[in-house]
């Protein structure tokens, strides 16, 4: 990088050193990404923003400034985004989708440019169904939609398309869903099956294309459970292979006199904790949206790539649906393999703030459930320790609204438990501490 500087020093009207530099900067942002140093990463990745915007202005009519810069404000977005500090993602992913778009309408025969496009667009929308903007989070998904199956057509045999093309079936299903649209929630998951499978069988040898696959299983299954469709459910959710028609063939059960509150939630999982009556966390504030796969561009953006098993998603999924049925004992103890899991992700990565998350939220699940069986200290002790985490989150990150409102979430649930055992003193310390943050 030193000579890259020295070459922007001495010839500071040639753009090619520019991008070059820019480009060092992004991939230095994404190794330090990737061993957990996300605060570091952060300032290489604005780095290479900063030279992106001025080469952008300087040569408004050289398309690849254009793209460089829509490529850096999604790699920083998505950082933000792990961060938990949605707005100023949603601004990088807000400028990228205009540039993009620009970039297509110039030049529409440029199949990079249409990719590019359609990626923004879908994390977009992931961002705006945070917020619980959800038809204009379906709106995102859809723009990404019509651009990704034009270029399926156009390019059948790049795999890459096809397999974007299918994840971004199953985000816009799990909006769907979360709003009891089962007829279309099922169209678009058997959709991305279609796909996936025909991935699978060409591509054997490719793990992502089978981690893709498994985890539409679990979507899949969710929306089963939903349904009441519980038997083909627990296929799903135990790795088989149900036919994608079962999908919402079961009438949806009639809405309880509980107030169940599904189009305010803000993914499947959301939708889950409402089931559960847990519903706080089901409008999305507390308990963040669990990750679900790696992306195919991961590694371009140094996002960490993680199978089912290996974050802890397929028995905390598992762990669900037993609660649904009532095994609460073999719920908690899929729910603790989660939380082994992301325990020793966590102590991996002690820089990635998206395992801490994943972390507390096990914590606290898992104390929730706990409670309910009688085992108060046990269940105080998961609190207190998704207290500890949400608290190093806040330390380093203060202005992320989501860590703060985590801890208060947190403290409100230890106030509970010292409610429900008689403790009035305890409880009104806890609440008063959650009233503060």
């Amino acid at each position: 990088m030193a000579v890259q500087l020295k070459l922007v020093a001495d010839y500071p009207d040639e753009p090619a050193y520019l991008e070059k530099l820019a480009e060092s900067h992004g991939f230095l942002g994404q190794l330090i990404e990737n061993i957990g140093r996300t605060e570091a990463a952060e300032v290489e990745y604005r780095k290479a923003l900063s030279i992106r915007v001025k080469l952008s202005e300087g040569f408004p009519d050289k398309l690849s400034c254009a793209r460089g810069l829509a490529n850096s404000r999604i790699g920083l977005g998505k950082l933000l985004i792990s961060h938990g500090n949605r707005p100023d993602a949603l601004a990088e992913f807000r400028l990228a989708v205009a540039i993009g778009t620009k970039l297509v309408a110039d030049s529409p025969a440029v199949v990079e440019y249409r990719r590019d496009l359609a990626g923004s667009h879908i994390g977009r929308g992931n961002i705006l169904k945070k917020f619980g903007k959800y038809a204009d989070a379906e709106g995102e998904y859809r723009r990404a939609l019509i651009v990704l199956v034009k270029l399926v057509a156009d390019a059948p045999n790049v795999p890459e398309y096809g397999s974007e093309l299918a994840r971004g079936r199953v985000e816009l299903a799990r909006l769907l869903a979360s709003g009891r649209n089962w007829p279309e929630a099922r169209a678009e998951c058997a959709e991305a099956f279609a796909i996936q499978r025909k991935l699978v069988e060409r591509f054997p040898a490719t793990p992502e294309y089978r981690n893709d696959l498994a985890s539409t299983h679990n979507d899949s299954g969710l929306l089963l459970d939903a349904v009441g469709n519980r038997q083909n459910a627990r296929v799903e959710y135990e790795g088989g292979s149900t036919d994608p028609e079962e999908i919402g063939r079961a009438v949806p059960p009639p809405r309880s006199s509980t107030k169940i509150i599904w189009p305010r939630c803000t993914s499947i999982w959301g939708g889950v904790f409402a089931k559960l009556e847990k519903y706080r966390e089901a409008d999305g504030e507390r308990v963040p949206e669990l990750s679900r796969r790696p992306k195919t561009g991961g590694r371009k953006y140094g996002r960490t790539s993680r199978t089912p098993g290996q974050s802890g998603e397929r028995p905390q999924v598992l762990g669900y649906f037993l609660v649904s049925r009532g095994e609460k004992e073999s719920a908690c103890a899929e729910h603790r393999s989660a939380r082994g899991i992301r325990k020793k992700l966590s102590d991996r990565f002690p820089g990635e703030a998206k395992y801490q998350i994943d972390l507390a939220a096990t914590h606290a699940i898992l104390g929730s459930l706990i409670s309910t069986l009688g085992e108060n200290e046990e269940a105080r002790a998961e609190y207190l320790a998704a207290c500890e985490v949400h608290r190093e989150l806040v330390g380093r990150f203060p202005g992320v609204l989501g860590h703060s409102t985590g801890l208060g979430g947190g403290y409100c649930n230890l106030g509970n438990l010292s409610r429900d055992e008689g403790g009035l003193v305890d409880s009104l310390g806890w609440y008063e501490r959650a009233a503060k943050r």
